[in-house]
């Protein structure tokens, strides 16, 4: 058995490079950050620009109006694979002249075109041409958002897992443990067969007790070679040291902050995905 830098007694200092490390790093919130980054911000820039977002404005009562169009203008967006305009419209409310926008695909009509524009009867400034929608999308994009909400729960449910690792870093006690089962798995990552595996290990009150871990990656498939582990001696969570994301390293018998590199790569991803979606909600 290789022998480890002695770990100090819990409750033990987790550096916040290690905590960030751990709590983002890992398949699930890599691949959920990815799917927030690419399918969020498109979902969101879809939703934003649709009639979600005005659908609330017309559900009292309406009244109706005359109005005429000023402009119509083709945008460089499609709906059902057709050309979205938007038309400018003018009516008269009690004496007051105002103006508002609708959309449609394809429009046909021309400037100086009367039309029935209808609007909110306590606010005669919200206001759409009968028949056309209140924004370039209509309410039905919202579909996309399934794509980012996934991510979403892929985020939260590898953060949750990542939070046990975190106490364990902390308060667990260290032990040994070595490989006593694997199973493959439905699942796939590089075209390489992901296993549950099983690595047992005894307690400090001398009860024998398994550690489950999932890879794909022949490395951790030697049942010859001891495994450092934390468990919680109050609870069956555990986890292997080496297969927690960043690979926590012992120094004086503490946990060492990971490096600048590291926490980089770690970050950049939500980094990201937060960015992308903040501008798909602003823009």
């Amino acid at each position: 058995m290789d022998e480890r830098p002695p770990l100090s007694p819990p409750p033990r200092h987790v550096p916040t490079s290690l905590h960030l490390r751990v709590l983002l790093g890992g398949l699930l919130p890599t691949i959920g950050f990815a799917v927030l980054a690419i399918a969020g911000s498109m979902a969101l820039a879809f939703v934003s620009r649709s009639e979600l977002l005005t659908f609330g404005r017309f559900s009292g009562e309406l009244c109706t109006a005359e109005g005429v169009v000023t402009a119509v203008e083709p945008l460089s967006i499609e709906s059902n694979h057709r050309t979205v305009c938007r038309v400018d419209f003018r009516y008269e409310v009690d004496g007051r002249e105002l103006a508002g926008s609708s959309y449609a695909d394809e429009c046909k009509l021309q400037p100086g075109a009367p039309v029935a524009v209808e609007h909110v009867a306590t606010a005669p400034e919200v206001a759409r041409v009968r028949g056309m929608r209140t924004a370039p999308f209509p309410a039905f994009v919202a579909f996309v958002l399934v794509f980012p909400l996934v991510g979403l729960g892929l985020v939260v449910g590898g953060v949750l897992a990542n939070r046990r690792r975190v106490r364990l870093l902390r308060d667990g006690e260290s032990t040994w443990a070595v490989l006593t089962d694997r199973k493959p798995t439905a699942t796939r990552v590089n075209s390489q067969r992901v296993y549950a595996l099983e690595f047992t290990f005894v307690d400090a009150a001398g009860e024998r007790r398994v550690a489950r871990e999932r890879s794909h990656r022949a490395v951790w498939f030697d049942e010859q070679v001891a495994r450092q582990i934390l468990y919680d001696p109050r609870s069956r969570a555990a986890c292997l040291v080496e297969m927690t994301p960043g690979r926590p390293r012992v120094v004086d018998g503490e946990w060492a902050p990971v490096s600048p590199f590291s926490l980089f790569a770690v970050l950049l991803l939500p980094a990201v995905a937060f960015v992308g979606n903040w501008i798909a909600l602003t823009v």
